[in-house]
C-alpha cells in the first residue's frame, strides 16, 4: 500500500486571525466555569448546595485545565449569597497559657479586635514605664523596703532573745531565760497588734468600697446592691449603716423576715440613741 507522504504545511492546523473575531483577547470576557464540562459544573452545584457537615467536593484534573480556578470563582460567588460569618481568634490563657481560648466575634470585628490589642500593648509600653519612673512609684517602693526591712530585724531580734534564753537555760540562768522570753514575747505581741491593726483598715477601706459600689448599683438593681452590701457587711459585720442598708435592700425585695433580723442586729450595734432610733423605725416598718 502506497502512502502519499505530508508536507509540513499540512503538519499543523492554521487559524485565520480574521475568523476570530477580535484583535487581543482583552475584548473578551471571561469564561464562567469549565469550557466543556458541564458534567463537573453540575456536580459542583450539587455539591456546594449541601449546607450540612462532612460533605467534601474533590476537583479532579490535568495541569493547566483551569479547574483550581473555576472552583473558587463559583465557591467566591456562592459565599456572596450567605451570611458573613463571624470572626474566630485565639487569645492568650492566663491561667493554662498551653491551652489559648477561642473567642467569637461578629464578621469584621476580629481585625479590629487585634489592632485595639496591638495598641492597647504599645500603651502599656510607655505607661508602665512611666509609672515605675514616676516619684509616687518610688516613694511605694521605698515604703515596702522599709517594711521588709524592719521584719528582717524583729525576726533577727525574736530568734536572738530565744537564742539567749536557751543558752541562759543550758547555764542554768532560770531568770535570765525568763527575761529574754519575755522580751521576745513582748516584740511578738506588739507586731501581732500592728498586723492586727493594718489588717482592720484594710477590711475597713474595702467595706467603704463595696458600699460605694452598693450605692451605686442601687439605681438599677436591688439584688445587686443587695449582693455589694452583704460583702461589706462580711468584712465589717456590726457596722451600722451597712446593717440599716441590708435592712431597707430586704424589705424592697419582699423579705421581711431578713429585714427584721437585720435590723435586730443594727440596733444591738447602734452607738446612739438616734442610731437606735433609726433601727427601731426599721423594725416597726417590718
Amino acid at each position: 500500500m502506497n502512502h502519499e507522504p505530508l508536507s509540513t504545511a499540512r503538519l499543523r492546523r492554521r487559524t485565520s486571525a480574521e475568523a476570530l473575531g477580535f484583535q487581543t483577547t482583552a475584548y473578551l470576557q471571561p469564561v464562567d466555569g469549565l469550557v466543556g464540562q458541564d458534567r463537573a459544573l453540575n456536580a459542583l452545584k450539587f455539591g456546594v448546595g449541601m449546607d450540612a457537615y462532612g460533605y467534601n467536593i474533590y476537583a479532579l484534573g490535568t495541569q493547566g485545565s483551569g479547574r483550581h480556578n473555576a472552583v473558587r470563582r463559583f465557591v467566591e460567588a456562592k459565599a456572596c449569597d450567605e451570611p458573613a460569618p463571624d470572626d474566630w481568634l485565639y487569645v492568650h490563657n492566663f491561667d493554662e497559657p498551653h491551652r489559648p481560648r477561642a473567642i467569637s466575634l461578629p464578621a469584621g470585628r476580629g481585625a479590629v479586635f487585634a489592632a485595639a490589642c496591638d495598641a492597647l500593648i504599645e500603651q502599656l509600653k510607655t505607661g508602665l514605664r512611666s509609672v515605675f519612673e514616676s516619684e509616687n512609684h518610688r516613694i511605694r517602693r521605698q515604703a515596702i523596703d522599709q517594711a521588709f526591712a524592719q521584719v528582717q530585724q524583729e525576726i533577727f531580734k525574736e530568734v536572738s532573745a530565744k537564742a539567749e534564753a536557751q543558752a541562759a537555760l543550758r547555764q542554768g540562768k532560770v531568770q535570765a531565760a525568763e527575761d529574754a522570753l519575755a522580751a521576745a514575747f513582748d516584740r511578738e505581741a506588739e507586731a501581732a497588734l500592728r498586723i492586727d491593726d493594718q489588717a482592720a483598715q484594710l477590711k475597713a477601706k474595702a467595706a467603704r468600697t463595696a458600699r460605694e459600689k452598693a450605692a451605686l448599683a442601687a439605681t438599677r438593681s436591688v439584688a445587686e446592691a443587695l449582693d455589694w452590701y452583704q460583702r461589706a457587711a462580711e468584712l465589717e459585720p456590726e457596722d451600722f449603716r451597712t446593717q440599716v442598708e441590708l435592712c431597707r435592700l430586704h424589705q424592697a425585695g419582699g423579705n421581711l423576715a431578713a429585714a427584721a433580723r437585720v435590723a435586730e442586729a443594727a440596733a444591738s450595734n447602734a452607738k446612739s440613741d438616734r442610731e437606735r432610733s433609726v433601727a427601731l423605725d426599721d423594725i416597726g416598718d417590718v
